[in-house]
């Protein structure tokens, strides 16, 4: 079973087990509803499952319960677990795509010349950037993921189209 990362939890709030969280999700309407499946996940222990009791939040800040957790002592063994759920139980809207999914695919320049391969997705402020392997040197070089230098993404395909300016390789 395939996963996908939707929030990080944070730590305990109040007596009853709930537990603050950051979503990591432009979709927690859908991914936080009452009932649904997670695992809690981090390095160096089993994952967890647990079931959404009830969501509340604000903005990327959340409160979770969970029908397994039922005290602060027990909500503290999810500090800093990350929130996964399976990913065919999240699916995507029409054009959509998950910036995991855009590692590996290809990059070309607007004239079809391959730039290189997509080895992550890095978040610098104000944007999120692609970190790219050129096919020439092996040396990375990065593109701001913004419609001015990001043309079009195939994710099927496996293939990203780049606006390529001055500097930038």
């Amino acid at each position: 079973m395939e996963t996908i990362t939707v929030a990080r939890l944070l730590k305990p709030f109040a007596l009853r087990g709930e537990i603050h969280a950051i979503s990591l999700t432009e979709f927690p309407k859908d991914r936080f509803k009452k009932g649904r499946s997670f695992f809690a996940v981090k390095a160096g222990i089993d994952p967890i499952p647990l079931t959404l009791k009830s969501a509340r939040g604000q903005g990327d800040a959340y409160l979770f319960t969970f029908e397994e957790i039922r005290s602060v002592e027990e909500a503290e063994t999810l500090k800093g677990c990350d929130l996964n759920m399976n990913k065919e139980e999240a699916p995507l809207p029409e054009g959509y795509f998950r910036f995991a999914d855009l590692i590996g695919c290809q990059a070309f320049d607007e004239a079809g010349n391959l730039l290189g391969v997509v080895l992550s997705v890095t978040e610098f402020a104000p944007t999120k950037n692609l970190k790219i392997k050129r096919a020439d040197t092996g040396k990375p070089f990065y593109v701001p993921f913004i419609d001015a230098f990001v043309k079009t993404v195939d994710v099927e395909a496996k293939r990203i189209e780049i606006h390529v300016v001055e500097g930038m390789l």
